[in-house]
């Protein structure tokens, strides 16, 4: 007897390969930083899959939650520039706009497939523990550095400040996987897991805000280690005085963000924070012309142009400052958009703090409100990609959470 094709077995399979591509998406996002080439063709996959999935999708209007509103917001900012675009051709900034509709895209995989939310967070980890080992192996030669003529490993320098970031993010969610693994294998993968990454943010990885980002989030993390047991949080401060002691990066980058604000004061601003702290006064004056809703979308590079260029000739598009792009570029409008983003996240994180996926959210607001203070996590594929996955997946735990309540009215 022929197998007919019927509408809802291929509405089935296109919801299965909808779920299985966002996964993926979730496994290779952080090897080697997200190669932006298979990023954006696995996204724009979503976004068109989800024009056409009809299968586990939630019936609650996306209108009515306040954790998906703070997200459209959010990612549908740098759209502004279809009302308010700034000054400059439109193609400065329609690549901002375009990222943000590949957020949707994951966003939506998330909020209609919550019960797949934690299998992302455990993929999520591999693929930073997998860059993290990789990283590793080369910092001690055991194999070699792929720009050397290896046909596997990550480039030399691929892995920098924005990598730093993910590492402690996922230090993060390691320890609270420790506390909570009913096992002993368990355990062990989540400790051997947590110490590779530790090991690649001290000895290779070099990141000044990535180390004060684990320090912020070393509270949450002694926190975990403390409720595991005493020893735990002993033997982990313990582990991270020997890596920073025997740290040549992180000695390093200290001493050179010490050298950079005693250049700053003596007026050179061609180093990495001078160039910050200029990049800091063009948006600052931005905001203080238009302080409700900024210069627009690419408000900061003609002015950059304009009066930090003849000082330090590099052209920056962004100041390096998640803060200073949205205060500059959106003015007052856009930083509450910021901030209600920020609330959500924190509210969400609480209600669900012990949850594999809270956990995620709650390490994830960490980051952003650290990283944001010299990085602009609102640009860039790989920032972007990062904030749509939590974004998505505080979405989708709330609309899991709402489908409980509805089962149990129904019962």
């Amino acid at each position: 007897m022929t197998k007919s094709l019927t509408t809802k077995k291929l509405a089935s399979f296109v919801a299965t390969l909808f779920s299985a591509s966002g996964l993926f998406w979730c496994l290779l996002f952080p090897i080697a930083k997200a190669p932006s080439n298979i990023a954006a063709v696995l996204i724009t996959l979503m976004a068109l899959l989800t024009l056409v999935s009809r299968m586990k999708t939630s019936s609650v209007n996306p209108l009515q939650e306040t954790n998906t509103i703070a997200a459209l917001l959010l990612m549908l900012l740098p759209a502004i520039w279809f009302l308010h675009p700034g000054p400059g051709p439109y193609g400065a900034y329609l690549k901002d706009t375009l990222f943000g509709l590949y957020m949707l895209a994951m966003a939506f995989w998330a909020r209609n497939h919550p019960d797949l939310l934690p299998k992302a967070v455990y993929l999520l980890l591999a693929g930073t523990v997998f860059s993290a080992s990789m990283s590793l192996m080369q910092h001690f030669s055991l194999i070699p550095q792929k720009d050397a003529g290896a046909s596997l490993g990550l480039h030399n320098g691929s892995l920098t400040g924005a990598f730093s970031l993910l590492l402690v993010f996922a230090a993060g969610i390691l320890t609270f996987l420790l506390r909570k693994s009913p096992t002993l294998p368990a355990k062990a993968m989540a400790s051997i897991g947590l110490l590779i990454c530790i090991a690649d943010l001290f000895l290779v990885v070099p990141g000044r805000t990535g180390y004060f980002a684990f320090l912020v989030m070393s509270v949450f993390m002694i926190y975990n280690l403390y409720k595991l047991n005493r020893f735990s949080a002993v033997i982990m401060v313990f582990i991270v005085m020997v890596f920073v002691l025997n740290s040549s990066v992180f000695k390093q980058r200290i001493v050179a963000g010490k050298s950079d604000l005693h250049l700053y004061s003596g007026g050179v601003v061609t180093t990495s924070m001078g160039a910050r702290f200029e990049m800091w006064k063009v948006s600052w004056h931005n905001f203080t012309e238009n302080p409700l809703i900024g210069a627009g979308t690419n408000g900061f590079g003609p002015r950059w142009m304009k009066e930090g260029y003849s000082k330090n000739p590099y052209a920056f598009n962004n100041p390096h400052s998640t803060y200073f792009h949205v205060l500059g570029n959106y003015g007052f409008v856009g930083f509450s958009v910021l901030i209600f983003f920020f609330w959500r996240l924190a509210v969400t994180a609480w209600l669900f703090r012990g949850t594999l996926v809270g956990a995620a959210i709650g390490s994830f607001l960490i980051i952003l409100a650290v990283g944001s203070l010299t990085n602009t996590m609102l640009t860039g594929d790989f920032y972007l990609g990062w904030l749509s996955i939590i974004a998505g997946m505080s979405c989708g735990i709330k609309i899991k959470e709402i489908r409980k309540s509805d089962v149990g009215d129904i019962v």
